[in-house]
């Protein structure tokens, strides 16, 4: 049974191959923008927006949008995006498809949990790195359009609330990028493969549609665990406001207490309380034990 998922995306790419169609796509984005209740463009205001003189050329383009990235609105005489049209002008605006201009080396007011050293942050290559000296740190994508209008601190922050969900998600089985199925699982590292010598094992999650792999850190599975973001709340901490490089327990190496089935341990600990969450192959958290630290 063919799907989705098998079906060929030759005839949409060539559709959206074209400044005009583009332009209309922008167009409408920005009205949605303006009038988030009241979107549409009637024919004349979007031919206006767009800058197109001859209205026949211009008919013939958006009618090659019309159906897939556009529609008309209700009973009206306009036209809003569809729903594969948002997602295509929103990747345009974010700027997916080019590289971007490169920002920093900056200063991060924040030692590295795993050696001591301080910390730096640099925007390369549409790569968010928070690193020291030796490497170690985190790591996730950006688009040029969530950098250029940002200070470099709020591309930080950007940064690690994006790479959380994306997380969840994995964690949860599902591709972060198409949506489709990613099995999640931890895998145990050999000496020569490990980052440093406290991470023996890594949660990973491979996409079996787009090929998408997720690999983190374990602690970074727990960060939005209700216990963790509990007990942080307790102590008038709000864990979603620290970015993950300033959480000791997630550069700390988890505790294997079973290897088969495995059974992994990770401690946080917050003043004089702590919480033990245990997990099983799967990234799925099978225990809670709550206890002063």
């Amino acid at each position: 049974m063919s799907g989705v998922a098998d079906a060929d995306p030759t005839e949409a790419f060539e559709i959206v191959d074209d400044g005009t169609r583009v332009a209309i796509l922008r167009a409408l984005a920005e009205r949605r923008a303006e009038h988030p209740r009241d979107p549409a463009l009637s024919f004349s205001e979007l031919r206006k927006r767009v800058g197109t003189r001859d209205s026949g050329r211009f008919n013939y383009h958006l009618d090659r949008l019309r159906g897939r990235f556009v529609e008309k609105h209700g009973e009206s005489d306009g036209y809003v995006l569809t729903p594969s049209g948002q997602k295509v002008v929103s990747a345009v605006l974010a700027g997916a498809y080019e590289r971007g201009e490169d920002r920093g080396p900056m200063e991060v007011d924040a030692d590295c949990f795993v050696c001591g050293a301080p910390l730096s942050a640099e925007y390369v290559d549409g790569m968010v790195r928070v690193t020291c000296e030796h490497g170690h740190g985190f790591r996730d994508t950006a688009p040029p359009g969530a950098v250029e209008d940002r200070r470099m601190e709020e591309v930080l922050m950007l940064a690690d609330r994006v790479a959380r969900q994306e997380i969840e998600l994995a964690v949860e089985g599902v591709c972060p990028e198409c949506f489709g199925p990613a099995p999640p699982s931890i895998v145990s590292l050999d000496e020569d493969e490990r980052p440093h010598e406290d991470t023996t094992h890594l949660f990973v999650s491979v996409c079996e549609r787009c090929g998408m792999t997720s690999a983190t850190l374990v602690g970074c599975c727990v960060v939005r665990h209700p216990a963790v973001v509990s007990l942080y709340y307790e102590h008038g901490i709000d864990v979603r406001e620290r970015p993950v490089w300033e959480l000791g327990f997630v550069a700390e190496g988890p505790v294997v207490e079973g290897e088969d089935p495995l059974r992994l341990r990770v401690d946080v600990a917050v003043g004089d309380d702590a919480v033990a969450l245990t997990l099983d192959g799967t990234a799925t958290v099978v225990d809670v034990e709550r206890s002063p630290a």
